[in-house]
C-alpha cells in the first residue's frame, strides 16, 4: 500500500508539473458539466468578486466543493494536491475493505440449497500458516491509484475524485456494518451528483445481508448437503474433513480438516471412477423409473377411453416399487422482497444528511465577504437555498395590499414570483442541468447527442428516458441479487451508473474496473473475453480523440463521427455489464447446487490436460 501511494502521488505530481494536467482539464472525456475544473475556477473567481457564482450557467459546482478546492485551485502545481489526498483516502479504504473481506469470509445463502457459516480453509484467508499474504488488497490499491482513467481525472483537476471517495466510503461502510458511514458517503455522492442516489438499494442490501463470500475459488464453490460437500468432484472424505459437517462439526475436526484438504493436482485421483459409475447408475435407474411410470399412465389413459367399465381395474392398479427413491421435490422459490427496514433507515438518514449539507452550503455562501467596491445586488446572499425557500413562501402566503384582476391571475402571479425566487437558488442552478439535460457539451455518454439533435417537442421524452432507465434497473437487480450477492449487486449498479447517467466521464470506469478485482476468484475466473475487452477499450481510446480532433480542430468531420465512437464505448460497457451480470448469476446458481456442469467441465479439463496438446494436431492431420 505504501509503494502504491508513493507511485500514485508521484505520477499525479509529474502530470501536473509537465503541463499535461492542464490540457487534460479541456478534454471532454475527462471534464464534463458535473465535474469540470474550469467551471470550478470560474465560480471561485466570481465568488471572490462578491458575485454569486450561480447566476447563469457559468458554474454548476456545489458550494462545499468550491470551499474544498478553493485554496489551491489556481496554483499551477499544487492544484492536484486535493485530488491526490482524496485518491489516497479512497485507496486506503479499498485496501482495508479487501483485507476485511479476505479475513472474514461469510457464506450468505437464504435458499434451501445454501449453507451458512461454513468454515473456510486457512490457505484461503489473507494470512496463511506459512506467513504469505494475499496480493488482492495491494492489487486493488495499485489498480485504483495508477489506472490511466483516475490519473487523467485527478491530474485534470476534476471533482470526480471526491465523488469516487464518497462511493467507496458507502461501499466500505455497508460491507463493515457501519450504517452511518455508509449513509454519509451516499449523501455526499448524491450531493455531488443526483444520480448517485441509485446506490441506495445496493447499500441497504449490503447492510441487511452482508457481503457474500469472495474468498472461495471457483473450483471449490458448491453447497453442502447433509454433512457432505460437493467441491469440484473432490473425494468425499477429504472434502468432509476440509469443510467440516454442515450440521455442526466440532472445532477440532474443522481445525484438523484444514491440513487434509488435497491440492489442486491431487483432486479426483482416488474415487473419481467410482463416483462417476454411481452417478451413471442412479441416472439410469431414475430414467427407467420415469419411463415405466409414463408407460403405465399411457396404458391407463387408453383403457379409460376405450372402456369406461374398466375404471375399477384401473383404480386397483398399483405402481411397482422403484429400485431407487425419487428425488425430493424442489421447493418453490419465494417472492423476493427488499430489505424495507434498512431501506427506510438509509433513506431517512441520507435525507437528513443531505439537509445538513445544504445548510452548510448556505452558511458558506453567506459567510463569503463582499468587497466594499462591489455594489450589493439582489443576489447578495449568493443564492442561499434557505433564503430562496423563505422568499418563495413569503410570495405564496402574503396577500398584496390591493389586488387587481381575477383570482386565477392572482394565483398565477404568486406562483410566478415564487418560481423566480426558487430559480435563484444555487441547488436549482446546480442540479437543473443534470435533470433537464440543458448542456449539450460532448462527453463519453449517450445522451448529449440526443439532447442536442432532438426537437423541443421530444426533449421531455428524452429526459424521462434518460432518468427512468437508470432507476428502473435498480429494483429488479436488488430483488434477484440483493439477498445472496449484494457486493456484486453494488458493482453492477456502479456499471449501470457510469453507463446511463447524463454526464459520465472516464473516472467512472476508473472506479468500477479496479473494484471488479474483488470478484476475481469467482466471476472473473470464468471470464472468456479477457483479451477482447481490454483490446477493444484501447482501440476506442485511440479512435475517440482522433474523431474529436477531426470534428473540432480540422472540421473535416461532424458530430456523428465522434458520437459513433461514444456509441461503441457504450456497447463496450454493455458487454462488460452483461458479462459480469451473467457470470454472477451463474456463480450464484453454482453455489446453490443448481449448476452441475462445472464439475464435468473441470473433470474433463483435468483429465484432458496431458493430451490436449496433441488433439489439435491429430484433428489437423485428419483434415
Amino acid at each position: 500500500m505504501l509503494y502504491a501511494a508513493l507511485a500514485g502521488t508521484s505520477a499525479r505530481l509529474l502530470l501536473a508539473w509537465s503541463g499535461i494536467g492542464a490540457s487534460l482539464a479541456w478534454r471532454i472525456e475527462v471534464s464534463t458539466t458535473a465535474n469540470s475544473n474550469l467551471e470550478l475556477r470560474e465560480g471561485l473567481a466570481l465568488l471572490r468578486l462578491g458575485i454569486s457564482p450561480y447566476i447563469g450557467t457559468s458554474c454548476r459546482t456545489p458550494p462545499l466543493t468550491l470551499w474544498l478546492y478553493g485554496a489551491l485551485a489556481d496554483h499551477d502545481l499544487l492544484y492536484v494536491l486535493p485530488n491526490t489526498i482524496l485518491d489516497l483516502l479512497a485507496a486506503s479504504l479499498l485496501y482495508r475493505l479487501a483485507s476485511s473481506l479476505l479475513n472474514c469470509p461469510r457464506y450468505r445463502g437464504k435458499s434451501a440449497d445454501a449453507f451458512e457459516d461454513a468454515p473456510v480453509d486457512a490457505s484461503l484467508r489473507i494470512g496463511s500458516a506459512n506467513g504469505r499474504r494475499s496480493a488482492l488488497p495491494s492489487a486493488l490499491a495499485w489498480a485504483y491509484l495508477l489506472n490511466p482513467f483516475m490519473l487523467a481525472a485527478s491530474a485534470g483537476g476534476t471533482t470526480s475524485s471526491l465523488e469516487n471517495l464518497a462511493l467507496v466510503t458507502t461501499l466500505y461502510g455497508a460491507c463493515t456494518a457501519h450504517p452511518v458511514l455508509a449513509v454519509l458517503g451516499l449523501a455526499a455522492a448524491t450531493y455531488m451528483s443526483l444520480h448517485a442516489a441509485v446506490m441506495l438499494l445496493p447499500a441497504a442490501c449490503l447492510l441487511a445481508y452482508g457481503p457474500e463470500d469472495v474468498v472461495t475459488p471457483l473450483r471449490l464453490l458448491g453447497p453442502c448437503h447433509n454433512g457432505s460437500a460437493r467441491i469440484s468432484g473432490a473425494s468425499g472424505a477429504a472434502v468432509n474433513a476440509a469443510l467440516g459437517s454442515c450440521d455442526g462439526g466440532t472445532e477440532d475436526s474443522r481445525g484438523k480438516a484444514a491440513t487434509t484438504l488435497p491440492k489442486d493436482g491431487e483432486l479426483l485421483n482416488e474415487h473419481q471412477q467410482e463416483q462417476q459409475q454411481e452417478q451413471q447408475q442412479e441416472q439410469q435407474q431414475v430414467k427407467a423409473q420415469h419411463e415405466l411410470i409414463k408407460e403405465i399412465n399411457r396404458e391407463a389413459a387408453g383403457e379409460a377411453r376405450d372402456n369406461l367399465s374398466g375404471r375399477a381395474a384401473l383404480e386397483t392398479r398399483s405402481l411397482p416399487q422403484p429400485s431407487a427413491p425419487l428425488p425430493p421435490p424442489q421447493p418453490r422459490p419465494s417472492f423476493p422482497v427488499l430489505p424495507w427496514r434498512q431501506l427506510l433507515q438509509c433513506t431517512l438518514l441520507a435525507a437528513s444528511m443531505l439537509v445538513l449539507l445544504v445548510c452548510a452550503s448556505d452558511l458558506y455562501l453567506l459567510s463569503v465577504p463582499t468587497p466594499a467596491a462591489i455594489e450589493v445586488h439582489a443576489d447578495a446572499d449568493g443564492g442561499s437555498t434557505t433564503m430562496c425557500i423563505l422568499g418563495a413562501a413569503k410570495q405564496l402566503l402574503t396577500r398584496p395590499p390591493a389586488s387587481t384582476g381575477t383570482a386565477a391571475s392572482e394565483v398565477a402571479r404568486r406562483l410566478a414570483a415564487a418560481g423566480d425566487w426558487l430559480a435563484s437558488c444555487w441547488a436549482v442552478r446546480v442540479y437543473s442541468s443534470q435533470v433537464l439535460l440543458d448542456d449539450a457539451t460532448p462527453n463519453v455518454g449517450q445522451w448529449w447527442y440526443l439532447a442536442m439533435e432532438a426537437f423541443d417537442d421530444t426533449k421531455t421524452y428524452i429526459r424521462v428516458m434518460a432518468h427512468s432507465l437508470l432507476f428502473a434497473l435498480a429494483p429488479p437487480l436488488a430483488m434477484r441479487l440483493g439477498v445472496r450477492r449484494p457486493l456484486a449487486l453494488f458493482l453492477i449498479q456502479l456499471l449501470c451508473l457510469g453507463f446511463l447517467k447524463p454526464y459520465p466521464s472516464v473516472a467512472d470506469l476508473g472506479l468500477t474496473v479496479p473494484l471488479l478485482l474483488l470478484l476475481g476468484r469467482q466471476q472473473l475466473a470464468a471470464l472468456r473475453l479477457r483479451l477482447l475487452l481490454p483490446a477493444s477499450l484501447a482501440l476506442l481510446g485511440v479512435l475517440g480523440p482522433a474523431m474529436q480532433r477531426m470534428w473540432l480542430s480540422y472540421e473535416s468531420a461532424n458530430s456523428n463521427f465522434f458520437y459513433s465512437i461514444t456509441l461503441l464505448y457504450g456497447l463496450w460497457q454493455v458487454v462488460l455489464l452483461g458479462q459480469v451480470l451473467g457470470l454472477t448469476l451463474w456463480v450464484d446458481r453454482l453455489a446453490r447446487g443448481k449448476e452441475r456442469l462445472l464439475d464435468e467441465q473441470l473433470d474433463g479439463r483435468r483429465q484432458g490436460a496431458p493430451t490436449s496438446t496433441t488433439a489439435p494436431d491429430a484433428d489437423g492431420a485428419k483434415s
